[in-house]
This record gives C-alpha cells, structure tokens and sequence, in this order.
C-alpha cells in the first residue's frame, strides 16, 4: 500500500494558509505514527501517543515546503495596474495541484517532493539523538524491492516510494485530461527507475568469497526463553529466568550432542540481574564448566570502583563474550575481557534527556537508571569470524551496523529484549529494520530476541529459521542451531553510506533558498503594483 498511500495528499489541491498547511501534514503524520508506534502505550504514560506528536512534526513540515513548491509554481494571473487591492490579495486563490503543472515541470516536482521526504527521514534519524524508525522504505521488507538498498541504503527506497506516487498521479490526471501521448513516459520512466534500482545490485551481487574464511563454518546455538520484564526484581523472578534459559541451553545441547554449537548466544536481558551479581556470575561460571562452549550474552555491568560508593558506580549495558575462565565471574572488580557497551541508548528508557536539570522528568517517566554510553564499537571473534553486535534498538540505525561492517566484520548480531511490549507488533517493526541492516551491509544478520523474532536474515535481506513458540507464533520459549558458512560472511567490501539522504538534504536547502527568493520577489512586485495603482488613485 506504500506505493499507492500517498495518491489522496498527492491528488488534492494544496491549501494556500500556511497553518493549513500544516496542519493536513499533522494530521496525515500522527494518523500513521499513532497507530504504528501503539505497541509504545505498552510501557505506560502514551508513550506511543506523545511520540506519535513528535513524529509527526517531519510529515508536517513534508507537506507544507511541497505545498509552497506546488504554489510557487502554480501559473499566476496577470495583475494589471487598474485592478484594486482586494482583487489583488484575492488574485491566485483557485489551489495548487501536482497536475495541474506541465508534465515536465510535474515531473521535477514529484522527484523534489519525495527528495524533501527523504531528507526528513534523514534528520529524523539524528535530531534529538534520532528516532529513525519505519522509514517509508521499511513497508517493502522482504520483497524484491527491498534490493535497492544493497546499494543505495534505506533512504532511497523511500524516495522510490514517493516519486512513484507522483508518477501515477501524474498519468491518471494527463489520462483525464486527454494528454494520452504523455502517459507512455510517465510510467515508462516510472518502472526503469524501479527495475534498475532492482537488478543493479543484483546483477553486481556475486563477489568472489574471502580467502580468510573460505570452509569456515560456525555453530551458534540461539536461546530464546521468553522470559517477562520486570521493572523490579527478586530472587524468585531471577531463579525462574535462570532456570528458563539454563534449562532451555541444556536441552538444546543433548539434542545437538553430534553436532555441538561454537557458541551459545543468549538476548539482551536475558536475566534481570547485572552481571555483577554474585549468584548469576556464580551459576553462569559452573555452567560454562559443564557445556565447555563459550556464550555471548547481554546483561547490565555495574562497574564499581575501589573506594567509591555502589550507588554512584557507573552502570553499563553490555555484550560480554565469557567461558569459564572469564575474570568478571569470580571478581565483580576485575577485567572485564571481551565485551562491548551499547553506545546508542533508548531516550527515556535508559537515559532521561536533560534529567539532571529535571529530576521530576526522571521521577515521572524514567526507568530508575541512567546508563552510561559506550565509546568503542568492539568486535568480537569466533573461529576466526568476526562479529558486530547490535544491543536493542542499535539496529535501527544505519550508522552503527555500518561502522561494525567497516571494521571488519564479517557477521552481525543483534541482542534484543523487546518482551517490554509483549505481544505487540513493537518485536516485528523491530525485526524489520534488523533486515535492512544484513541488506545494507552485505552481511548477514542473526537475530536473538528475548521473547520473539529470533532468526537469521541474510544478506539479501531473507528471513530465515525464526523460533516459534509452541502456538506457532513468532512470542514464546525455543532454540534453534544456526550453522553459518562462507555464504553467510562478508563477501564484499562495499558498504552502503546516507549519500544519498545527503543529496535530498542538499536539495531541500537550495529549494528552501529557492522558495524564499521567489517569495521575496513576489512581494515585490506586488508592491510594486500596488503602489502604482495607488499614485493614479
């Protein structure tokens, strides 16, 4: 429907009030988001309601720069001097529509609009420590026209969505209006932007394998133990998340007993106690002795120092690569071996925004904790494989899979706990953008959810072996044997970029430029007349 959802915006006569203007934007805007993001409501206080405000904001300002082209363009009556001011303000008021342009012109205006669009996308996924959640081109995940972001990223495929709305608007209105020797090109040039951006990368998507992995096979046991989130813990919820996934891990080894896994990987969150904790560091050790298989897990990491006070430790969420002999096991003070602290936190869920100058706002919607941001993106190796891991909601920013890809690595994963929003669409919406990623980066991507959604996703972008729960939904307990090769591992060094989103940013400014000189024109010469008309009276 993304292809098509932008007809009745696109169709319509723009309105010339400014506050109109954005106002049908607000509307159209928080109409989407306010549905999409429900699955927010889930942690309390409309959290989805009041971003969906946000949001919106970008739709908004989308309609109202498009409207100002489509009337800045709109063919202008001509103004003699004898007409009086009332005829002149009222001079211009029939609308502004796409087709009402010539075809020409039209076509430049649907490629600018749906350029601005892409250019919001952009900011939005940086303002404010950015929000960059279900861009347009997320609607086409696990389609063929996916593909075009195996080159020109996310961001494109948004613009693709758009310039193709107007397109068709374009060829319904010359087909009313008769202009059929126009409709041949319209949709013409509107399937050669489609299938090219398609069959480009496909065409340019069988490199030959790295040399460094080449037979090199890796067995990752993925647990999922659905187990539910809990703001405040005891030690009875942390024994039944314990037993869940201790339980769930042993089982999945005697079932694999011939083909044991080179690693375990747990979510993020899989326990609701930092690792510090004396019992989970303790029972994580002795089960480490027993499978003899190291685990990648994601936990809490409260890092004390000597002489400092507990409460004032700083308090990290982190990947950690242990075995048995990992030093954080037995000594809360120790080395922390290999690990990697998520750099992107979540507003308001692992941070509040500006909360030392506000402490009520912690009070009021924080999570009890601000958690310390990391500095470094770690890679971890298994095998000689490189890994890139995404904590939570990492993966829905292009820029960190990216960076990971750039380092080196030859395989991603993303450690997640969405059971926060329980049975919702959150986990899938989620799920989505993890696919862009393996798309983007060329590598695959292996997905461990704590209660949904766990899978491999591979480069083109293929969901592949999702757990499902014992209903044969995507929520609920399981495990799954992964065996990655070398068609799994990074078989190309080219790395998607936001190019493009800075080619729509760049043409957004010069129109914005554009629009003020040509209003500062207008006002001219209307003064101009006016003031002619005024010395003859």
């Amino acid at each position: 429907m993304a292809w098509l959802a932008f007809l009745p915006l696109l169709v319509l006569p723009t309105p010339q009030s400014r506050w109109e203007r954005l106002g049908v934007g607000m509307i159209f805007g928080y109409s989407h988001f306010a549905t999409a993001l429900h699955w927010l409501n889930t942690v309390g206080f409309g959290a989805g309601w009041l971003l969906a405000v946000y949001c919106a904001l970008y739709p908004a300002v989308w309609y109202y720069l498009y409207s100002a082209v489509l009337w800045s363009l709109k063919p202008r009556e001509s103004l003699s001097e004898e007409q009086s001011e009332t005829e002149l303000a009222s001079a211009h008021r029939a609308g502004a529509a796409l087709w009402q342009l010539r075809y020409r012109v039209a076509v430049g205006v649907a490629a600018l609009a749906a350029a601005i669009w892409t250019a919001l996308e952009w900011v939005r996924s940086w303002l404010f420590t950015g929000f960059p959640w279900n861009q347009l081109g997320i609607s086409q995940v696990e389609t063929i026209f996916a593909f075009p972001a195996w080159d020109f990223g996310i961001f494109f495929i948004s613009f693709l969505i758009l310039f193709t709305n107007g397109l068709l608007i374009l060829a319904v209105a010359f087909l009313l209006h008769s202009s059929r020797r126009y409709i041949p090109l319209l949709v013409s040039l509107a399937w050669i932007v489609l299938w090219v951006a398609m069959l480009f990368p496909l065409a340019a998507a069988s490199p030959s394998h790295s040399e460094r992995l080449k037979g090199t096979t890796l067995r990752i046991l993925a647990i999922q133990g659905d187990v539910p989130e809990c703001r405040d813990w005891n030690e009875q919820i942390f024994d039944m998340a314990w037993n869940r996934y201790a339980d769930l891990t042993r089982e999945a080894f005697r079932a694999c007993a011939e083909n044991p896994p080179d690693l375990i990987l747990w979510p993020e969150g899989a326990l609701p106690a930092p690792i510090t904790y004396a019992p989970y560091a303790t029972r994580l050790r002795k089960l480490l002795q027993e499978l003899k298989t190291p685990i990648l897990l994601g936990a809490l990491d409260i890092r004390p120092q000597p002489g400092d006070p507990p409460e004032e430790a700083p308090v990290f969420n982190t990947a950690f690569l242990l075995d048995a002999d990992s030093p954080i096991l037995a000594n809360p003070y120790a080395d922390r071996g290999e690990y990697y602290d998520k750099i992107h936190r979540v507003p308001f869920g692992e941070y509040v925004p500006f909360g030392k100058y506000f402490p009520w706002l912690v009070d009021a919607i924080g999570m009890g904790r601000d958690l310390t941001p990391g500095q470094n993106y770690k890679l971890f190796e298994i095998k000689g494989v490189k890994i890139g891991v995404n904590i939570c909601f990492e993966d829905a920013f292009p820029e960190i899979s990216r960076r990971f890809a750039q380092d080196g690595a030859d395989l991603l994963i993303t450690i997640t706990n969405d059971c926060w929003y329980r049975q919702s669409s959150g986990a899938r919406q989620h799920r989505n953008h993890a696919v862009f990623r393996a798309i983007e980066t060329h590598r695959s991507l292996l997905r461990s959810g704590n209660n949904s959604d766990t899978c491999l996703i591979s480069k083109r972008g293929w969901i592949r072996d999702p757990i499902c729960g014992p209903d044969g939904s995507a929520f609920g307990p399981g495990w799954h044997l992964y065996e990655l090769n070398d068609t799994h591992f990074a078989t190309t060094s080219r790395v998607s970029g936001n190019l493009f989103a800075h080619l729509c940013a760049l043409a957004t400014l010069l129109t914005l430029v554009w629009l003020q000189w040509k209003s500062l024109r207008h006002h001219a010469k209307m003064a101009q007349v006016m003031k002619t008309a005024h010395e003859k009276k």
